[in-house]
């Protein structure tokens, strides 16, 4: 709703409770499901897939999880009958990088904001690139400490967060800077990327 509305919403006191996803979103969505559907059928082995839902609390970001994590909790069998145990955990530390005085405002305001940071500059109170990364991944860090217990079955794990975040992860494990982020191919609303 924010997107279609032409606003910038990044306070939790506000995304968390209001804003969420239109029908289009809801759509987007359904899909993103079904291509992760496609993913793990081409990229897992075992018996048992563990899949984590990993979101943000935003309203945009969790009703998306919701939706995905539903998917699969209505078919959990893949098409050569391997079991999907799902799970979905709410995380504050993949929000939405906070936008300061930006709040409430229109969205061309981002421009303003991304081109600060691509000269390492950031005011107007928002948050920075390097703070949303370091929240960022230490989500990251406990996820794949949950893979080394995973001996007999493969885990994968799905972040559900908001574009600049996870641009700014991209950025990261492609060997940039976060504060590098829109150097890194634009993510589309409910795509699906591989980190690691």
């Amino acid at each position: 709703e924010a997107n279609e509305s032409g606003i910038i919403i990044s306070d939790p006191n506000v995304g968390c409770i209001k804003f969420g996803l239109t029908e289009k979103g809801r759509t987007q969505a359904l899909a993103a499901a079904s291509n992760l559907r496609s993913f793990l059928e081409a990229n897992t082995t075992s018996t048992i897939v563990e899949l984590h839902i990993v979101s943000s609390d935003f309203l945009r970001a969790s009703e998306t999880a919701s939706i995905v994590t539903d998917h699969f909790k209505g078919n959990s069998f893949l098409s050569d009958q391997r079991q999907i145990k799902v799970s979905l955990k709410l995380e504050p530390r993949l929000r939405e990088r906070f936008f300061g005085d930006h709040e409430g405002l229109s969205n061309v305001n981002y421009d303003g904001v991304w081109s600060l940071d691509s000269e390492e500059i950031c005011r107007d109170n928002c948050e920075s690139p390097v703070e949303v990364l370091k929240r960022a991944l230490e989500v990251i860090k406990l996820e794949k400490e949950s893979f080394a217990s995973a001996t007999d079955h493969n885990i994968v794990s799905v972040l559900v967060s908001h574009g600049d975040t996870l641009q700014m992860i991209q950025s990261f494990f492609n060997g940039g800077s976060p504060w590098k982020h829109r150097s890194v191919p634009h993510l589309e609303t409910a795509e699906l990327r591989k980190i690691f």
